[in-house]
């Protein structure tokens, strides 16, 4: 039976050995320390900024993720002042309580904008960016672990639309469900606000999990095993997202921290893992 290797996750072992011939070249040794979880992104970003490789491709990623940002800005202000003007102009003409309704809707719609906008971000961002992020993935693991000793079979297209669709249903049901949260006084909002990260984080992590041509069964008993320190993972992307500068940074700096944390998270339990998911016994 063909099983992961136990540390990289490359499906081109046999029962007899537990790890590639890469990887037990490598001099890399798993640090599972739940403390360090919610810091794999800050490390994964100074690596890439140590590296000049993986920094000019980190460069297009914050420069398209900067457009974006700046174009929404842009757009985003010129409503709200558009609206603005017009509030001005009407206001001239008309009492004090229609007055006074007009501005309440104005201020409720720039608020909506602007959680609109902090929500979709990063999501978004993301999706553009997906390629140059899964290359910075690739290198990172590539630099930890070096080079493969042999390719990795190419994933069939049919697969790889069939896990992106499973996976963006999966995180679209969880959403959905997630929204009566928001109904929770003052903790609703932080709480929803956690989901968001984690189902964000997912396509960090998922930059390797998808190469590495793990199902979507197989993906969500790992998530499950190792929820605990993938929700600390997600904290940085919780938190960074609702600052603009910062989360021109949180997209190289995740992709390389959901490496450093896949493969900090050793993993014996893959193979029993793949049999969960295949139903294949031992």
């Amino acid at each position: 039976m063909s099983l992961r290797c136990e540390l990289c996750g490359e499906l081109n072992q046999t029962a007899q050995a537990q790890r590639c011939e890469r990887c037990q070249n490598s001099d890399f040794k798993p640090a599972l320390a739940l403390w360090r979880s919610p810091f794999y992104s800050l490390e994964g970003l100074m690596r890439v900024v140590a590296n000049a490789e993986l920094l000019r491709l980190a460069l297009f990623p914050i420069l398209l993720t900067g457009l974006i940002l700046g174009t929404v800005l842009i757009w985003g202000l010129s409503s709200v002042f558009a609206g603005l003007n017009s509030w001005l102009a009407e206001s001239m003409r008309s009492g004090g309580a229609l007055m006074a309704l007009q501005g309440v809707s104005l201020a409720f719609a720039s608020f909506a904008l602007a959680v609109l906008f902090l929500f979709l971000f990063l999501p978004v961002s993301s999706l553009v960016c997906l390629p140059f992020l899964d290359q910075i993935s690739q290198k990172v693991e590539i630099l930890i672990l070096g080079k493969p000793q042999q390719p990795s079979a190419s994933l069939a297209l049919g697969f790889i639309v069939k896990e992106m669709f499973l996976l963006l249903g999966f995180k679209l049901v969880v959403l959905v469900l997630g929204l009566p949260l928001l109904l929770i006084p003052v903790l609703g909002f932080p709480l929803f606000l956690f989901l968001m990260g984690l189902l964000t984080a997912v396509d960090f992590l998922d930059l390797l999990l998808s190469r590495k041509g793990f199902g979507f069964a197989e993906k969500l008993s790992y998530l499950k095993h190792y929820f605990l320190p993938f929700a600390l993972f997600s904290l940085p992307v919780v938190s960074m997202a609702w600052i603009p500068l910062l989360q021109l940074l949180i997209l190289p700096g995740a992709a390389a921290g959901g490496v450093l944390f896949y493969l900090n998270h050793p993993k014996p339990m893959t193979a029993r893992l793949e049999q969960e998911a295949t139903g294949v016994p031992d």
